[in-house]
């Protein structure tokens, strides 16, 4: 009876019914860095919230204050202004809405329908029918412009605020995975994140959660803990892990790390990790280092700035080819954690070709043994 009371518990917290824990921790992993880094710690004592490490924590966002403001400025209302909630039909201030329920930010492929019957200008027509017409020029847009911007180059004829809110995406949760490990330490989940900033269309553009967690000066953040589907350690702890990560794709990898090692777990830890600068970007380094020279893992680093030629995780597999191909022989699971579009498909290649050279065998029959380990649960990748 008790197990099942606290499983239900812990099940209560969800996306309708977050916790709102207190963040008691807040780092810079990386001050010399022009790109900002930070290792967060939220609490969650007397909660039996439990988590397994691979799982991701979901941070509820808000939308910062002063972008929220611009776009207010750009559709002449105040902060206090009534609206119909689109969903609940209630009554809100068009400030609450923006700041908690409506993405600001990334808009959507109606909403851009919305500004085509509502234009100003005749020849705005055309050029947002256009965007509509071509998906990679709409996408390239999105990406470049928030809210505010749009309405500055397309500006409406006539606000009707409760359509256009009706337009609008909804704010989504954010995953993080988790950094830390239950079983080490139960009354905090930790996160590593990387704070987005970037240029586009003229206006410095930041990421809508990660400016949350980084910047902003709340103490109470709803959250609630997301189960991972599979990317999860091997159920026999004498198993052999190999895990590629880079920049905070190393998130899932230190809660491993930390798992295993407070299990006594016999099976070899193993981490390729690579970021831009050594000295600058090393997360974790003491840590690590620390655990390195007790022999309970091994390290293999890749900095790709740190010389003339860029040198990627990648490389570092291929040069440890004899040792990984050992790691696969013997029965060993291989973890992947990043950028889905250039270092997870980097990293498979390389396998490919450690594969078909250790077996003698084709280019296809390689990509068929590494998607077998894929299906044997030897190769998992957590990819984004």
């Amino acid at each position: 009876m008790e197990r099942k009371s606290k499983k239900k518990l812990m099940n209560t917290y969800n996306r309708q019914n977050p916790f709102q824990s207190k963040l008691i921790e807040r780092t810079v992993l990386n001050p010399l860095s022009d790109k900002k880094t930070y290792h967060l710690k939220f609490d969650i004592s007397n909660t039996n919230i439990q988590y397994t490490p691979g799982d991701s924590l979901a941070v509820l966002p808000q939308n910062e204050p002063s972008l929220i403001e611009r776009t207010l400025e750009v559709l002449n209302i105040s902060k206090e202004k009534s609206i119909s909630h689109p969903k609940t039909n209630t009554k809100t201030s068009i400030y609450d809405f923006f700041l908690k329920e409506a993405s600001i930010t990334k808009l959507s492929n109606g909403f851009f329908k919305y500004l085509i019957k509502n234009q100003k200008l005749k020849e705005n027509e055309e050029k947002l029918q256009n965007l509509l017409d071509n998906r990679e020029l709409l996408k390239d847009y999105i990406e470049t412009h928030a809210l505010f911007d749009t309405l500055i180059e397309f500006p409406i004829k006539e606000l009707d605020l409760d359509e256009l809110c009706q337009k609008l995406l909804p704010l989504i949760p954010r995953l993080y995975s988790i950094t830390s490990a239950c079983k080490a330490t139960p009354n905090s989940i930790e996160l590593i994140v990387a704070h987005v900033t970037y240029e586009a269309s003229g206006y410095l553009r930041k990421g809508v959660c990660s400016t949350y967690l980084c910047e902003c000066p709340e103490t109470h953040y709803d959250i609630y803990v997301q189960p991972s589907h599979g990317f999860h350690l091997p159920k026999d702890p004498s198993t052999d892990i190999l895990m590629i990560g880079s920049g905070t794709g190393i998130a899932p990898f230190r809660a491993f790390i930390l798992e295993r090692i407070h299990k006594n777990a016999p099976g070899k830890n193993w981490l390729f990790f690579g970021e831009k600068h050594r000295k600058q970007d090393f997360f974790y380094e003491d840590e690590l280092k620390k655990f390195e020279s007790e022999n309970k893992l091994k390290l293999s680093l890749a900095f790709s700035r740190d010389q003339k030629e860029k040198i990627y995780v990648q490389h570092i597999l291929l040069k440890e080819k004899d040792a990984v191909w050992k790691h696969i022989q013997d029965g060993g699971s291989i973890y992947v954690c990043g950028d889905a579009k250039k270092m997870a498909k980097d990293i498979e290649l390389a396998l490919i070709e450690i594969a078909q050279e250790k077996k003698d065998i084709s280019n296809h029959e390689a990509i068929e043994f590494i998607q077998k380990l894929r299906e044997d649960n030897r190769y998992l990748r957590d990819v984004y």
